[in-house]
């Protein structure tokens, strides 16, 4: 059994719930708000300047064989890794 853990934008959830709903066998999940500063991202209004941005903290528990077909779900651009 393994772990996944996925910080995505708000607006992604309902699509990226309905394409984990379609694997087979898919555990169900978790979701949480949560906020982060990725170093690049800065958010400005008016009257406040803060360095964190707001995020969806998605976790999984799954069975070993169920872990490709959920990260590739999650991400579905391969990263090269150099």
């Amino acid at each position: 059994m393994k772990e996944i853990r996925a910080y995505i934008q708000p607006f992604m959830l309902s699509t990226l719930t309905q394409t984990l709903l379609d694997i087979p066998h898919f555990p169900g999940m978790r979701v949480s708000d949560c906020d982060g500063y990725l170093g690049c991202e800065k958010v400005i209004t008016e009257h406040d300047f803060t360095l964190f941005v707001t995020k969806k903290r998605i976790e999984i528990f799954a069975q070993d064989e169920l872990v490709d077909s959920i990260v590739n779900a999650i991400m579905p651009i391969p990263i090269s890794r150099a």
